[in-house]
């Protein structure tokens, strides 16, 4: 970075320094180190390894007293998902708000001066989602493919229930047909701690009458096949509504898409 002074650490060099973890998307050794100047600066020699972009307005993209200087978190992070499909920018938003590292807030406060970036109508809709509770890539699909493209009902997402004081907290319910459905994101669980704290969840939502749905990726990347169990489940326990094709072909339900 001295080579191109002054400057800052940008992208996923700043998120580095932020302390983000690593999210979903694995980086390898060969990746470079990014690095933001000024676009009043005339482009610097190309160095290998590393890459540069220009920035009208520089200073005012800094995190405040930080060494060495560095892109705020959100603008980093704003900067990597644009370069990303939307389950990567889903992951990489996603994970940082959940490491807390910032928020939906801010993050769509930083969206509004990056009028031009790549994707942004995508990232806003992102954004919402994560607003919602949609906190994985795996929830975002499921919200998106499966609940609201076949019409099934608005569940409610990341619901904290405390109960003769013990809290847990769902991922969806569907509070009027006494439906839970848990989305596990992993390819396989990290330890026996994470699969007891999934059956006490379960039985915890046995005990108060909850129907609990485990889904993983199998399931909710073929939206269309689970949509009709799940439908059938909220049908039986009340739901009055009828699941529609997301699509020309999609064989659930008995009406086209609104």
């Amino acid at each position: 970075m001295l080579l191109h002074w002054p400057a800052a650490a940008h992208r996923q060099t700043a998120l580095d320094l932020h302390g983000v973890r690593r999210d979903r998307r694995p980086r390898g050794p060969d990746d470079p180190v990014w690095v933001m100047i000024d676009a009043a600066r005339r482009s610097p020699a190309p160095v290998p390894g590393v890459r540069v972009e220009r920035v009208r307005g520089a200073s005012s993209w800094l995190t405040s007293h930080r060494w060495p200087p560095r892109v705020t978190v959100e603008l980093a992070l704003l900067k990597v998902a644009s370069q990303r499909d939307l389950a990567g920018a889903v992951a990489v938003l996603a994970d940082a708000c959940q490491q807390g590292r910032t928020d939906v807030t801010k993050l769509l406060h930083a969206l509004e001066r990056l009028g031009t970036l790549k994707g942004r109508a995508a990232l806003v809709d992102v954004l919402q989602d994560v607003a919602e509770g949609a906190r994985s890539v795996l929830e975002h699909r499921y919200l998106r493919d499966v609940e609201r493209a076949h019409g099934l009902p608005a569940g409610r997402r990341q619901v904290r229930d405390a109960r003769q004081g013990r809290a847990v907290v769902r991922d969806v319910t569907y509070e009027a047909e006494g439906l839970v459905v848990e989305l596990d994101g992993r390819f396989g669980h990290r330890d026996s701690e994470d699969r007891w704290a999934d059956l006490d969840r379960d039985l915890d939502a046995a005990v108060h009458a909850l129907v609990t749905i485990r889904l993983g990726w199998s399931q909710v990347l073929s939206p269309c096949r689970v949509v009709g169990a799940l439908a059938a489940i909220l049908g039986a326990r009340g739901w009055a509504g009828t699941p529609r094709r997301c699509r020309p072909g999609c064989p659930v339900g008995g009406r086209g898409r609104s």
